[in-house]
């Protein structure tokens, strides 16, 4: 599991509610707090929270529009909701059980049962989080992996197209890399593929999607950005990696990238496959004449 402390949020109007169950809560994760659901909502989106305790009658939006609301937006769909409330027909449960919610636990309350049933769901929680992030990950270098990169890629074209807005690709391979095998054995091939990653991912801006595409080859869908745009990033990039080498017992190992860039335009093709085609057609070029350089389509 990850070192990092989940975040559960408790949203109820009532602060002695609130203080309740943060005392039988302490411990098991970060806890914040929200006194209505508008609140609620953009802490969970803030905070990319792991959990929600609900209550349903809140000031503005109910606890079951909350949820709703939730589960429809992709940035907090995953966050587990738990019903916390004083309404207790099974209509009303049934109800918040159909929107989404893992449990619905009725006031009064024990506390040793809540505290449990919160600490097993979150757990239950965070192991599914840990197999989504597995099926998404490239496992030697934690980059995400092909798969989830033509999921993601397939999303952002569809985003592309419907607002009119601009996107790249840049494939990105290290140059000589079999040399680095055969002088130096795969267990350094395999730390500066490792290290290539750690220089990328600081160098990249966030909402870039970095991917390892298949042996010493790299994919980066950059949303938001224009063939222009890419090229310079692409070039401080290339710098980047080409100024950090990594260190290797008493010395150190130097390396370079060539990069392949194309600016996608969907006039021309709304395939993902034709515009990782078309950069990596600028990648081979940009090896055949000399390495260490960025070509654009």
């Amino acid at each position: 599991m990850s070192s990092i402390q989940p975040t559960i949020i408790i949203v109820d109007d009532e602060i002695i509610n609130i203080h309740s169950l943060a005392r039988i809560l302490r411990g098991t994760a970060r806890l914040c707090f929200a006194t209505s659901g508008k609140q609620a909502l953009q802490l969970a989106k803030k905070l990319q929270a792991e959990m929600i305790l609900l209550d349903v009658m809140l000031p503005d939006l109910s606890g079951f529009e909350v949820c709703k609301q939730l589960k429809n937006n992709p940035e907090t769909s995953r966050c587990s909701v738990i019903f916390v409330t004083a309404l207790g027909s099974t209509a009303e449960e049934a109800h918040g059980l159909r929107l989404g919610a893992l449990d619905y636990i009725i006031k009064p309350f024990n506390p040793t049962i809540v505290r449990e049933r919160v600490q097993n769901l979150l757990n239950l929680t965070l192991a599914y989080r840990k197999l989504e992030e597995l099926s998404s990950t490239d496992f030697l270098t934690g980059a995400f992996n092909r798969r989830y990169l033509f999921e993601i890629a397939d999303t952002e074209l569809k985003r592309h197209r419907r607002h009119n807005r601009s996107a790249s690709i840049m494939m990105l391979d290290i140059d000589h890399f079999k040399e680095i095998n055969d002088n130096y054995g795969h267990s350094v091939g395999d730390q500066a593929l490792r290290h290539l990653v750690q220089v990328c991912h600081e160098n990249l801006r966030e909402e870039d999607i970095f991917a390892r595409f298949g042996g010493e080859e790299f994919c980066v869908l950059l949303p938001e950005t224009d063939a222009a745009t890419a090229k310079d990033a692409a070039e401080r990039l290339r710098q980047s990696i080409k100024t950090a080498p990594m260190a290797l017992d008493e010395q150190f190992l130097n390396m370079t990238v060539s990069i392949g860039l194309s600016g996608i335009t969907l006039d021309e093709s709304d395939d993902i496959n034709y515009w990782i085609e078309q950069a990596d057609k600028a990648l081979y070029h940009a090896k055949k004449n000399g390495r260490d350089q960025v070509v654009l389509r």
